[in-house]
């Protein structure tokens, strides 16, 4: 078996574990599942088909469910508040994983999706982001979170919110804007391009700094 197909198998074992521990089943129930679907008391003596089989018994949750969608846009709001280096999916469950030991924030159970939640939220908050829970308003929460971070950092010359209107009608919309004023989509345009500032001034911080580094 070559190694692709190994690392493979290797992450549906994996997986196959995290579910049984996160729902709660004995040693005996967890193999009794696996007789009942395949026949076999092991999942090592399973082929692919078989372990494929008894995952889906499982009714494995989808990212894009709301338990983890909340985390997934929280941490979307850190990264944009630099808090991570890195906004990949990727980065996202290296942080899943130090937080619960799933490998995937798609295998999370609400319960794990709650502690993966609520630690984004503290590491969001000591940044100065703390969301309402209206979609719309989290994100307009987001840009005085970023801009007011920058004038800690040295950036803005004008830290009250009139500055950020001004950087907004210069860089986000043609016109004499408000963040009040703006759509969803420039919103999360600004919250980016504000991002990648706070980023710019952070990077020539040592490993030291309060980043999460990947």
């Amino acid at each position: 078996m070559n190694a692709p197909a190994n690392n493979t198998r290797n992450l549906k074992l994996r997986k196959l574990h995290v579910l049984a521990r996160d729902q709660g089943l004995s040693e005996d129930e967890y193999r009794d599942r696996l007789e009942r679907i395949t026949g076999k008391r092991s999942a090592k003596d399973c082929d692919d088909a078989e372990l494929d089989k008894v995952l889906a018994s499982f009714h494995v949750k989808q990212a894009n469910n709301a338990h983890t969608a909340k985390a997934k846009a929280l941490f979307i709001a850190a990264f944009n508040l630099g808090l991570f280096e890195n906004g990949t999916d990727h980065a996202l469950d290296r942080f899943v994983e130090r937080q619960t030991r799933c490998v995937k924030l798609a295998w999370l159970t609400p319960t794990d999706a709650n502690k993966v939640t609520e630690a984004l939220k503290a590491m969001c908050a000591r940044a100065g982001f703390v969301p309402p829970d209206d979609g719309i308003e989290a994100r307009r929460a987001l840009l005085r979170a970023q801009w007011a971070l920058l004038g800690t950092l040295g950036q803005t010359r004008v830290q009250h919110e009139w500055g950020l209107d001004g950087w907004i009608s210069h860089r986000i919309v043609p016109r004499k804007d408000v963040v009040d004023s703006l759509k969803r989509h420039e919103l999360d345009q600004a919250a980016i391009q504000l991002g990648r500032w706070i980023r710019s001034v952070q990077a020539p911080r040592s490993s030291s700094a309060a980043v999460a580094h990947e």
